[in-house]
């Protein structure tokens, strides 16, 4: 009976395979079992007389019992079998969930990890989430300040004392601590609520920042719609995030039809002046392509300046990563002051790239005024990039 039950629990076949080896087996063993029987009652008594005398009662319920033995032994074998598909399916099901639920996992933490990205570096991004945790803490904290206030006025209102009038002005008092800490609940925040993270913020030196401007944006889009001019903005700007992901230069943010990113933030780079210079001449070339395409009549005025900056990410909603100091100012002046057509540099720029690149002179006096240039002296040479 256990080769029985080992042949329906062990052997991994089908049902009906399982059902006729099983069969085959018990005819074989009940034919194994009885041939020496009868053997032995054919030589003792003859076949007239095998089946009279004391052992035939015997032999007619022995039959029967062993067939009926067999057949639940089948039964009990089958049930097995069901039971343990049951169980293998179902742990296959499971495992398959189980597997179609981490990838699910892994394509939403990509998706999010790709929309973070889009908006700070990756460098940048690792680090928030890496403190991700903070926000809980600061929750914490609140509502110990809470409860520490709670204590206080519980204090105040038991030390009103004996008296009848005593009390009344003890119940006023409270009165008014409860109206005043109801009125700041609404206007304050904790500062424990404020907290979601660590303020981040750092000192990187040495940056070139680029700031670009879209030369005749005002004249093209007089006679433009919105959405039409959304859509020539959408390209153009998607060709400078191409270029900037090229140059390995990144990009800080769009205000209105200004460009500006920098090189050498958040990871420095010896080369971050070659970075700018490169993104600034791809991007006057990738203009003229997209006025061929479009037959507009744009182009690009671009201002590259070398400094120091103060970069991360400030506030609680809608943050995003950015830079600031007087150099980004700075940069910004060198596009206003430059040339449509050119990169406009400064002289903290150019002592980076050596003589890798042919200048010629800014001329910002005869653009700006002498004002201009005596203000400026000291910080810049300005030279500027042909295209």
């Amino acid at each position: 009976m256990e080769v029985l039950l080992l042949l329906y629990s062990v052997l991994h076949v089908r049902l009906y395979a399982s059902v006729i080896l099983g069969l085959m087996y018990s005819i074989l063993f009940e034919a194994l079992e009885w041939l020496p029987l009868l053997q032995r009652s054919y030589d003792s008594t003859g076949w007239g007389t095998g089946l009279e005398g004391s052992g035939s009662d015997t032999l007619r319920w022995l039959g029967p019992a062993k067939a009926l033995l067999h057949l639940c032994a089948h039964v009990i074998g089958i049930h097995l079998f069901i039971m343990s598909e049951v169980r293998s399916r179902s742990t296959f099901l499971k495992v398959g969930q189980a597997i179609m639920h981490g990838k699910d996992l892994e394509v939403e933490k990509a998706l999010k990890e790709r929309m973070i990205h889009s908006v700070m570096p990756q460098q940048v991004a690792d680090e928030l989430m890496k403190q991700g945790d903070d926000e809980g803490g600061g929750e914490n904290s609140g509502k110990r300040y809470s409860s520490g206030a709670c204590s206080t006025s519980a204090v105040s209102v038991g030390g009103g004392g004996g008296g009848g009038a005593s009390q009344a002005q003890s119940a006023t008092s409270t009165k008014n601590y409860a109206y005043n800490n109801h009125k700041r609940k609404k206007t304050s925040i904790h500062r424990g609520q404020i907290i979601f993270r660590p303020f981040n913020m750092k000192r990187m030196e040495p940056v070139s920042i680029l700031f670009a401007d879209i030369v005749g944006f005002t004249r093209m889009s007089a006679n433009k719609s919105a959405p039409a001019l959304v859509g020539l903005l959408n390209d153009l700007f998607g060709r400078f995030d191409r270029l900037c992901e090229l140059t390995c230069c990144e990009k800080i943010s769009t205000l209105g039809d200004c460009y500006y990113c920098v090189a050498g933030c958040p990871e420095p780079r010896p080369d971050h002046a070659n970075c700018c210079v490169e993104m600034g001449l791809g991007m006057i070339q990738a203009i003229e392509q997209f006025c061929q395409e479009t037959c507009e009549t744009v182009n690009m005025r671009v201002g590259v300046h070398t400094g120091t900056v103060l970069c991360g990410i400030l506030g609680m909603k809608r943050f995003k990563f950015d830079v600031w100091s007087n150099d980004v100012n700075l940069a910004n002046l060198m596009e206003q002051l430059g040339v449509a057509g050119k990169v406009h540099l400064s002289e903290a720029t150019v002592r980076f790239l050596g003589d890798h690149y042919q200048r010629e002179d800014g001329r910002v006096a005869e653009r700006a005024g002498e004002s201009v240039v005596e203000k400026l002296k000291g910080k810049w040479l300005v030279t500027s990039y042909i295209s």
